[in-house]
């Protein structure tokens, strides 16, 4: 692939992804206007006894060590950093995990055979390639780092896991464009997760959740049997991905871009006032289901239709005028939510009919 030949900046290609690994390489080395939503009570911290993180990490060991022949205490080593470096959704360690065991079968000191910019490393990066330097990938943590890192960028923008990892085979461009295609590599990565299908267990919570102390190590998708209060924490993005939570869920007054590990059930209210989100496309896909819904003070500008979609909703805050349309049809099924859709267009508000 020829990165001078990648100019288009609205083109999905590496230039516009490989500053934001370089970054990243290098940095290696109140209330709402309307008025409705409440302050989260303060609690008794909760203490937990289960440990986990320690648990997942055991489970991760034990399926490396049953697979490739690499030492007890290098294979701690690599899973630890799995885990430290995965995302709520993707990559999770066993997807990172995937990929080294096809890129590198756990060998730190792997390099291709290209002449030109090999790749290096466990997730075999090739540092010219990402404007990095080859001491940019020199230990473990960086090369895992650094190929996470990747994989979320293509995962953010492709929104679809094995096309995320078919482009970190290929390339985003040949993806594209369909060239140069090896489906091959999708069937393998699939193949190496199923080595770790036993470490696919959900962390139940049976208390509330008021501190990101709480979920520390947590497995995830984590279930919650009470409340979960992530408020005013300056969070860039959810630390985990949640699954069921029976009452009120809380992430109000942080800085949230976007509800990538929201739950998918919420028992009682979902409070989202006061963050960074910017689009509500696809939001019944992540919150399934939910009796209420807070996201006043949000610079929205496209999606809400799907909001329609999301079981047992009965209200919506927020100051938007297009979101006070999409209110006015909760409850009324598909007729109304193709009125609804008539009426933003109408109004003016196009982009917010989008699911």
């Amino acid at each position: 692939m020829k990165l001078s030949e990648l100019k288009p900046p609205e083109q999905l290609d590496e230039i516009s992804l490989k500053h934001a690994i370089a970054a990243g390489a290098t940095a290696l080395s109140l209330a709402s206007p309307i008025g409705h939503e409440k302050v989260p009570p303060q609690k008794p911290k909760v203490v937990h006894q289960v440990d986990h993180k320690k648990i997942k990490i055991e489970k991760l060991l034990t399926d490396v060590l049953d697979n490739y022949k690499i030492s007890k205490e290098e294979a701690l080593k690599i899973v630890k950093l799995a885990v430290t470096h995965e995302h709520p959704t993707f990559p999770t360690a066993r997807d990172i995990l995937a990929i080294i065991g096809i890129e590198s079968e756990f060998n730190d000191d792997a390099k291709s055979k290209l002449k030109n910019d090999p790749a290096l490393g466990l997730m075999q990066v090739r540092p010219e390639t990402w404007d990095l330097d080859e001491t940019d990938l020199d230990t473990p943590e960086k090369q895992i780092k650094v190929g996470s890192e990747i994989l979320k960028k293509y995962f953010d923008r492709l929104h679809d896991k094995d096309k995320a990892v078919h482009a970190y085979n290929v390339g985003i461009t040949n993806l594209k464009n369909r060239k140069h295609l090896n489906p091959g590599y999708v069937r393998k990565y699939k193949a190496e997760l199923k080595l770790y299908e036993d470490t696919l267990l959900e962390s139940t919570i049976n208390q509330d959740v008021y501190s990101l102390d709480d979920l520390k190590g947590a497995t995830e998708p984590v279930n919650v049997t009470g409340d979960v209060e992530l408020f005013n924490m300056d969070l860039i993005r959810l630390p985990v991905k949640f699954g069921n939570v029976g009452r009120d869920f809380w992430c109000s007054r942080n800085q949230l871009t976007s509800l990538e590990g929201a739950p998918s059930q919420v028992g009682g209210v979902f409070y989202c006032s006061d963050n960074q989100l910017t689009s509500l496309v696809g939001i019944h896909k992540i919150i399934k289901s939910c009796q209420e819904i807070f996201i006043s003070k949000n610079p929205i500008k496209e999606g809400g239709l799907g909001l329609l979609l999301i079981k047992d909703l009965k209200y919506i805050d927020s100051e938007l005028p297009a979101l006070q349309i999409i209110k006015k049809y909760l409850g009324k099924g598909k007729r109304g939510m193709i009125d609804c859709q008539t009426e933003l267009i109408k109004a003016g508000y196009k982009e917010f009919a989008k699911l």
